[in-house]
């Protein structure tokens, strides 16, 4: 990881960790100074004043999430009214305003329509809380991806009626998780694969497959294929409403690909920091969202020492390599979920093995089923919703058993403090293994970085 050949992700890296120690105290502002020393000392003078530059842009960008902290302590306790945006039948979006509040007492309602809301304001872990007192309805039209987004929902409620199957495909596909049963959440979450139910880069890269296989059985050319590709995947970035692991999934796969068929080459991890840089710079406020969080880090963790492991025979490629993804995942990301969702899965790496290949083929099901239910091909829709209703069985099913294991996952609430160590600990063993490296390389290690 030299800074000459991944500059773009040393820059998109300090320009997120500026935004970062905007809205840290003093502690965590020491700990994440030593965690730059190991990267500093070996920078050349300009090398550093450079990525200084993106560090300090960072941190003055970062105002706008110090404004967002003030604003929910000036708001706790006060009775507002005003106009929300629905995001789902419990978060609400004010005006102007990246912060959702969950509102108490509030159900019904489509995707991106607005309500008036009246109510006291309560700030609990960060969000904000509404007691409505008074809740009606604003004439407003949607937008079109709001529109397509309801549709969408619609015909998964047409194709699989209000039960289990619905709630999961409404979740894996929309992301809308409020109506998915407790039940399922707490089985998912302790059999290691509570990050199926949330939209990230694993549904877009599952979509962007589907989409490619869709594609080769029509006479198209790659490039107007790949065109395709991408157009479809913006539409679905745009329907879930740009969440940050789907926004970093498709800048990610745009610049992992675009430069294939520009005849250029961009290496994963600058890839990765151009997703990052764009992401913290337009949504500053995803920084502190355990999605965003989560997706990074798990995401440098595959694409940083995946590559590093060779394995000889395809079996093991098709076996090892998914279950290494999965551990190196988990390893890069442990003490955030923990911190947000309290324990920890020990069974995710051999879990993932087992129901990724469920959840592709209950996705590919559910995609069909919609889409032959838009063109009227209902008995095409209907197969395929059948099937998609029996793999979603099994994977709700197979979750229950599994979480049911005494040992499938622990309690653990790390303190806070120790997570910047955790991370300064795994930095300090990538910058030796890579100067170990360089150095039986003969190579100056100046240049590591």
């Amino acid at each position: 990881m030299r800074l000459y050949k991944e500059p773009l992700f040393f820059a998109g890296f300090l320009f997120a960790l500026g935004i970062s120690l905007r809205i840290l105290d003093s502690l965590y502002i020491t700990l994440t100074l030593f965690l730059l020393i190991p990267i500093v000392i070996f920078l050349k003078r300009c090398e550093f004043f450079i990525l200084l530059g993106f560090l300090i842009v960072g941190y003055l960008r970062g105002a706008k999430n110090l404004k967002l902290n003030l604003f929910r302590t000036e708001i706790n306790g006060k009775y507002i009214q005003g106009t929300f945006r629905i995001k789902n039948s419990n978060k609400f979006y004010l005006d102007k305003l990246p912060i959702p509040f969950i509102i108490r007492g509030a159900q019904g309602g489509e995707y991106g329509e607005r309500v008036r809301i009246k109510g006291r304001v309560r700030v609990w872990s960060r969000m904000l809380f509404i007691k409505a007192s008074n809740i009606s309805p604003v004439n407003s039209s949607k937008n079109f991806f709001e529109k397509l987004h309801n549709k969408i929902n619609r015909k998964l409620l047409e194709e699989f009626g209000m039960n289990d199957t619905y709630f999961l495909a409404r979740s894996l596909i929309l992301g809308d998780r409020d109506m998915l049963p407790e039940r399922i959440k707490t089985s998912f979450r302790n059999s290691g694969i509570a990050h199926l139910l949330a939209i990230s880069g694993l549904h877009a890269g599952m979509i962007f497959i589907i989409i490619t296989l869709l594609l080769s059985f029509f006479p198209m050319t790659s490039g107007w294929k790949y065109i395709f590709t991408i157009s479809a995947l913006f539409l679905y970035t745009c329907i879930v409403g740009l969440q940050a692991p789907i926004a970093r999934a498709f800048i990610f796969t745009l610049c992992m690909t675009l430069p294939y068929y520009l005849m250029r080459r961009m290496t994963p991890l600058n890839a990765l920091g151009i997703a990052l840089l764009i992401s913290s710079l337009l949504k500053p406020d995803w920084l502190v969202s355990p999605g965003f969080l989560l997706s990074y880090l798990a995401t440098f963790g595959i694409v940083y020492l995946l590559p590093k492991i060779k394995l000889k025979t395809a079996i093991a490629k098709y076996t090892v390599y998914p279950f290494l993804a999965s551990f190196l995942a988990q390893i890069f990301t442990i003490p955030v979920s923990s911190l947000f969702f309290g324990n920890i899965s020990l069974l995710s790496p051999l879990s993932n093995l087992v129901f990724l290949p469920l959840v592709f083929i209950f996705l590919s099901e559910t995609l069909l089923a919609v889409l032959f239910s838009f063109l009227r091909l209902y008995l095409l829709s209907s197969r395929f919703s059948a099937c998609a209703h029996v793999i979603a069985q099994i994977i709700i099913k197979l979750a229950a058993k599994i979480s049911s294991l005494p040992f499938a996952s622990i309690s653990f609430h790390p303190k806070i403090f120790l997570i910047p160590i955790y991370y300064l600990i795994i930095t300090l063993i990538i910058l030796f293994w890579e100067i170990g490296k360089d150095d039986s390389n003969g190579v100056d290690v100046r240049n590591i970085m």
